[in-house]
């Protein structure tokens, strides 16, 4: 088959357009294109650590040797997961605000049917309970919609193992 150089010239004759010799349609292709590389080069930057989109959180490792402290490893989880219902609008009589009120509990363990927590042993332990399992002795699994990381339900469990104390204090629990 014999190639016409004619017929050639004649479709890039009219391809050219006001843009700088690309169709409309191609140009079009292009910008998606080049948008979707960077939409994708955004996205993929998320997961970087030190990006403060990164959630430091779930890369945290955990030495169960180590005492959990309160205020750097427990707070962090009740301010992301926690406040925003336990918070000064004390859902279920529960605020989260201040270890105090932590210890005081909420108007499921006031009235009496669980311990918020047991010092050495999470698995008696209402907040533990809460946060763990699907289903809980009482009430939905915290924080409603969603669950904890793995890591944090780990901290937890771990901070009330050692003792639950607002300092840490390994010999709480004969650790």
């Amino acid at each position: 088959m014999a190639l016409d150089l004619g017929l050639l010239i004649d479709v890039a004759k009219r391809a050219r357009t006001r843009h700088h010799g690309f169709r409309e349609g191609a140009m079009k292709t292009i910008y998606l294109g080049i948008t979707f590389l960077l939409i994708a080069a955004l996205v993929s930057n998320c997961t970087i650590e030190g990006d403060p989109l990164f959630d430091q959180k779930d890369i945290q490792e955990i030495n169960e040797d180590e005492p959990i402290d309160y205020a750097t490893q427990v707070v962090p989880i009740f301010e992301s997961a926690c406040l925003s219902c336990h918070g000064a609008a004390a859902l279920g009589g529960l605020s989260l605000d201040s270890y105090d009120d932590l210890v005081a509990g909420g108007d499921v363990v006031a009235g009496g049917s669980a311990t918020m927590m047991v010092p050495c042993d999470p698995d008696t332990s209402f907040l533990y309970d809460k946060v763990m399992t699907d289903t809980p002795s009482a009430g939905a699994r915290m924080p409603l919609g969603g669950a904890l990381s793995e890591t944090e339900i780990e901290i937890i469990r771990l901070w009330i193992e050692q003792g639950a104390s607002e300092t840490p204090d390994p010999s709480l629990c004969g650790n």
